[in-house]
């Protein structure tokens, strides 16, 4: 604070801004969004201030005050268009990890709220409960519709706003709040979704199975229609039938789709065209019986292959996964220490079982076992996931150095890594949230 605060007082003094709210949300602005993110469109740093400023002012606290961008540009001496550009890139494009909303209470009067400023959290506490009460309620009744509890997302989201404009919001914002707190519950569900999908992605097993597939130079990106992308895949595998490389390509459309029942009728086919990729085949598909949550059938299908190929120490290893799947906690335990009794030098047995040390919580030996994975090779295909992982060890045993120290030695790794555009998404996005947290603890024991 002490290295901005002369700029900040100067700033304060130069455009007269008197209000304590809006001073406290320009220097909370100012202290996590660095200049350097949008030096090369904004020559003078003072713009920048500015654009914070104009954020600040037009916070729905404020409300009935608002100051247009038009107004903003003419009081503040800022080109209306590098005021609008930059806006933009804040909130709708996402420069930075801290992401912002919009409430429209008309297309030129919009305020902007950040993730987990004051307000923000007590929105999110008063929907969580919300949301919690009718998911519950409405579960405990399921079976009875007699009794079927009579509660819907409207009638949510207006118990919602009635508490909100009495606690948090001025009255005068309850239209716009309504479509609003539609969008705000939806991104709410979809962060607890994504959370989840990610803690469950730790693991390299897909990577492990999928490594050959994701290999293909496919920008998948691009393809914003599932019929479209079909058609065209098929149309190339009817001309050429017998190119294993385009099934390939089509197994990774349905997966950036999640069309798992497509994707195991499609392997159902390839086992039977394709014979000698049978082994191959069947991981994938206990892979897709996992994401569909079908666990036992998947470990079926891993037992099946390691009685056909008692040798094979990678599919030992696709059971470790499992067990762990299972909660077969010992067993897991067991099976990849006997790996690693036969093979100590073996880099992907120390890291699965740091993994699945991770999956119970058992930090500081899973730790010790990414470290040797590290000391062993250091440049395999999948060490920036090794690197990222260390850092979330290190955040959940409160070592945010150290845990930020992995975490941005992952991320550099991860932007120079061959892997392909989504797998790096997925870990940098990985990296994103746990970076976020440790700044939301460090903020939280501040204010505490």
């Amino acid at each position: 604070i002490k290295e901005v605060t002369k700029k900040t007082i100067s700033f304060f003094e130069n455009f007269k801004i008197i209000d304590d709210e809006v001073k406290f949300r320009f220097l909370n602005n100012v202290l996590r969004l660095s200049y350097d993110t949008l030096k090369s469109t904004l020559e003078k740093e003072e713009d920048f201030h500015k654009i914070l400023l104009f954020l600040s002012l037009n916070h729905p606290s404020q409300y009935p005050h608002f100051i247009s961008a038009n107004e903003f540009a003419a009081k503040y001496d800022i080109e209306q268009v590098i005021l609008d550009f930059h806006v933009h890139q804040i909130i709708e494009k996402n420069i930075y990890p801290i992401k912002f909303f919009k409430l429209e209470n008309n297309a030129e009067e919009i305020y902007y709220l950040q993730v987990n400023e004051k307000l923000e959290r007590m929105l999110h506490a008063v929907v969580e409960e919300h949301i919690t009460k009718l998911t519950f309620l409405n579960k405990l009744y399921e079976g009875d519709p007699k009794e079927r509890y009579a509660l819907s997302l409207k009638s949510t989201v207006s118990a919602i706003l009635e508490e909100i404009c009495i606690n948090l919001f001025n009255e005068g914002l309850k239209d716009s709040l309504r479509p609003f707190l539609v969008k705000y519950i939806e991104y709410l569900a979809f962060k607890i979704e994504k959370e989840k999908k990610l803690i469950e992605a730790y693991d390299k097993l897909e990577g492990l199975i999928w490594h050959e597939v994701k290999a293909y130079n496919i920008e998948l990106p691009t393809l914003n229609k599932l019929e479209e992308a079909i058609k065209q895949i098929d149309e190339k595998i009817a001309s050429d039938p017998e190119n294993i490389e385009l099934y390939h390509t089509k197994e990774r459309i349905l997966i950036y789709f999640n069309k798992y029942n497509e994707l195991f009728e499609l392997l159902e086919y390839m086992f039977k065209q394709f014979p000698g990729e049978a082994k191959e085949i069947k991981l994938k598909q206990a892979f897709v019986l996992k994401e569909q949550r079908n666990i036992e059938e998947g470990f079926n299908i891993i037992n099946e292959l390691i009685d056909r190929y008692p040798d094979d120490k990678d599919i030992i290893i696709y059971k470790v996964y499992w067990l762990q799947y299972l909660n077969e906690k010992e067993k897991a335990f067991t099976l990849v220490r006997s790996l690693i009794n036969e093979e100590p030098q073996n880099e992907v047995y120390h890291d699965t079982f740091g993994e699945i040390l991770m999956a119970y919580r058992n930090y500081e030996e899973a730790i010790r076992e990414f470290q040797k994975t590290i000391e062993i090779n250091s440049e395999t295909w999948y060490s920036f996931q090794t690197y990222i992982k260390l850092g979330i060890c290190y955040k959940e045993l409160g070592k945010f150095e150290l845990a930020r120290e992995y975490l941005n030695r992952g991320k550099e790794f991860t932007n120079k890594a061959t892997t392909d555009f989504e797998t790096k998404q997925k870990w940098l996005t990985i990296v994103e949230l746990f970076l976020s947290e440790i700044e939301e603890m460090k903020e939280w024991d501040s204010e505490s």
